[in-house]
């Protein structure tokens, strides 16, 4: 039987969009709220807009509903993934080994989250905020959008110097991406999920528990 603690440990995905990018979201509107548009989804440019404004306010929901459908999809499975194997590990596996195979999910911590969103709400939290002192209200505005209409996809770059992407979604609204290196990490994170999930449950058939 292969032993739960051989499982591969999730990683959580991290939201690394650059010190200045970060302050953006964070407290750039804290400096100069009344320069900056409120926006909406029309446009990549308003939807950058539109991320500033819900992250200045601390609207989380907010900000799962801004996420692109497909993101959100990553999350989702890998909350469903977690909650799963926490729960056939904690009502069905021996428990000399529950310890060892909890250990390598975390210990239940995601699963035991309320939904996905409070997922995205615990690795969006986690982010760093250390030397975010720079960006004012001007470096937050958006200087370029660079558009890919066949595929969907804007960069928007700020003159603070960094870029967020986003993506059109089927209903025509832009949405927030991650950057190419987070969105893998996330993906990543669902897979070891998801395979964490099938090595507790082919367990719990060599067990004949389930």
């Amino acid at each position: 039987m292969l032993p739960f603690y051989a499982m591969a440990r999730l990683t959580p995905p991290r939201f690394v969009l650059g010190p200045r990018a970060l302050l953006a979201l964070v407290a750039a509107l804290l400096l100069g709220a009344c320069s900056l548009p409120e926006g909406d989804q029309s446009t990549p440019e308003q939807a950058y807009y539109r991320l500033l404004a819900v992250r200045s306010s601390g609207d989380v929901s907010g900000l799962w509903e801004l996420l692109h459908p497909e993101v959100k999809s990553d999350f989702e499975r890998w909350y469903a993934a977690e909650r799963l194997a926490a729960h056939d590990v904690r009502t069905n596996y021996p428990e000399a080994d529950k310890a060892a195979a909890m250990a390598a999910i975390a210990d239940g911590k995601r699963a035991d989250l309320a939904s996905p969103e409070a997922l995205f709400a615990r690795v969006l939290t986690s982010t760093s905020v250390e030397a975010l002192g720079g960006l004012d209200a001007w470096s937050a505005h958006a200087r370029s959008s660079d558009v890919d209409e066949a595929s969907g996809r804007a960069t928007v770059k700020n003159w603070g110097g960094d870029d967020l992407t986003f993506l059109r979604g089927d209903d025509g609204k832009w949405y927030w991406g991650l950057q190419d290196v987070e969105r893998e990490r996330l993906k990543v994170a669902r897979q070891r999920a998801e395979e964490n999930l099938k090595r507790v449950r082919a367990n719990l058939k060599k067990l004949g528990r389930q």
